[in-house]
């Protein structure tokens, strides 16, 4: 069973989601995920940028103005 965190970043600017989700992933046993929410515009672009990078699994789905992002930890 996989290990799963939620971290709400409603209401935050950039760069604080994407920090938010570093510091989160870097907590997270290998074949963890996380879900992060944010309404932030600019989290659309940087943290699947981010997760590519270090090779994290990354799915967005696009709400009415909220993104919810979840992110796996490779094992």
């Amino acid at each position: 069973m996989s290990d799963t965190t939620l971290i709400d970043c409603r209401g935050l600017a950039c760069p604080m989601p994407l920090l938010k989700a570093k510091l989160g992933f870097s907590t997270l046993a290998p074949g963890g995920s996380l879900t992060l929410l944010a309404d932030d515009p600019g989290a659309d672009r940087d943290i699947p940028t981010w997760a590519a990078r270090v090779g994290a699994a990354c799915r967005v789905d696009h709400g009415d103005q909220l993104l919810t992002f979840t992110i796996g930890k490779p094992f």
